[in-house]
């Protein structure tokens, strides 16, 4: 049994319950089997990969099903709309409630305020997210509850400021107007509340409101103009997920034939704390969720992904690469490696043959030098009246 994000409106509980059964999975399908069942890897804008599926024989189990409703993808049967799957991070990206707690003048309720929470087993809040509060008289609870849905612990945020003046304007949530404090790890069961100490009386008019919620801290930009009004209802957030047959990889590697990771790839701990990913081995990339999902990659055709020295040739292996150096060089032919050098009878070559090129130069000036010479001493003959005397000095 499975509860979902929801916003429930103050004395009017609303829960949506989803009881999923134990689904039979088998040993990872081909791309080809997927095809086959008429599966799609897209739900509107979004990539959906396996083991993320659309409809039934399409996903690995119902943890991962997504409703496609109107080329809008949500998880499960609930209004967790999905923004992004990340098979490599182990994370989902979804649009989570905010808690809103709002006020007059009188410090009378100017709306029936929320509150949102979180259910879900198999999925965990991400420590990526923050809980964050907005507003100048405020104070958020974020309740942790254990597996039984009974109250574990509890952490909070308190934002207290009389004028605006005193709110940063630098994009900060510095405790001032906004307060933010980290998510302990492998959350499940959550409920977010936002309050007020005085009905927001002493700063209603700049501040009706108070907001508490759980937000991917990356997405999140503070600005001042949130404390006279937050006109958003939902913020993205980041779940952890895993594949949950076993506990560890060792356990899950005993049985075959539901061991959900492909050929070439690796078996990781999920953040979740419990479960399992599945991530490509090195030197391959694609879905390792699938049989032969992970390609492998041919460093050879893109320079950046090998280390082979110019002169070296480049050998695609299955997962890796190769350098040769070139006939009597010798090395690994790697720039971070020992590249190649000239083996020792090609030095000898090149020093004889260089010696040889040397003294060829060496006997053709030495040729040049005695013709020039020889030509002065006939060209500069005394041929002046007598008494006239002619000077050569010859080349050496």
């Amino acid at each position: 049994m499975m509860l979902v994000l929801v916003q429930v409106q103050v004395q009017v509980v609303v829960v949506v319950i989803l009881s999923f059964s134990a689904a039979t999975k088998a040993a990872p399908p081909a791309e080809a089997d997927l095809k086959n069942h008429g599966c799609v890897n897209h739900c509107g804008n979004l990539s959906i990969p396996y083991p993320f599926g659309v409809k039934e024989n399409c996903y690995l189990s119902e943890d991962f099903f997504i409703n496609c409703s109107d080329s809008q993808p949500y998880l499960w049967h609930s209004n967790l709309h999905v923004t992004n799957i990340s098979l490599d991070k182990g994370e989902v990206g979804i649009m989570n409630y905010i808690s809103r707690d709002c006020y007059d003048l009188l410090g009378t309720p100017l709306q029936s305020n929320f509150y949102a929470w979180l259910d879900s087993a198999n999925f965990s809040i991400s420590t990526k997210n923050k809980f964050t509060t907005i507003g100048c008289d405020t104070y958020g609870y974020l309740r942790i509850l254990d597996n039984n849905n009974s109250f574990a612990f509890a952490t909070g945020c308190v934002s207290s400021c009389m004028n605006m003046s005193y709110v940063p304007d630098d994009g900060s949530c510095s405790g001032i107007g906004c307060c933010q404090t980290s998510v302990p790890k492998q959350l499940s069961y959550i409920e977010v509340d936002a309050g007020s100490y005085n009905n927001h009386t002493d700063v209603s008019n700049f501040n009706p409101c108070s907001y508490a919620f759980v937000v991917e801290e990356a997405a999140f930009n503070f600005s001042k103009t949130y404390i006279q009004n937050f006109t958003e209802d939902m913020v993205p957030l980041v779940l952890d997920w895993g594949i949950l047959d076993n506990e560890t990889c060792d356990e899950a590697k005993r049985n075959l034939t539901s061991y959900a990771c492909g050929d070439h790839s690796d078996c990781y701990k999920a953040e979740i704390g419990h479960g399992y990913l599945c991530k490509c081995s090195n030197g391959y990339k694609g879905n390792a969720y699938l049989s032969y999902g992970c390609k492998d990659i041919d460093e050879c055709a893109d320079p950046n992904l090998n280390q082979c020295v110019e002169e070296s040739k480049c050998l695609n292996t299955p997962g890796n690469y190769t350098c040769s150096c070139p006939k009597r060089y010798h090395g690994d032919g790697k720039t971070d490696g020992t590249r190649c050098t000239a083996d020792r009878v090609l030095v000898l070559q090149i020093v004889i043959g260089n010696a040889i090129y040397v003294k060829s130069k060496i006997n053709k000036v030495q040729h040049l030098i005695h013709i020039i010479n020889e030509f002065g001493r006939i060209y500069l003959q005394p041929t002046s009246p007598i008494g006239s005397t002619s000077f050569y000095t010859p080349v050496t």
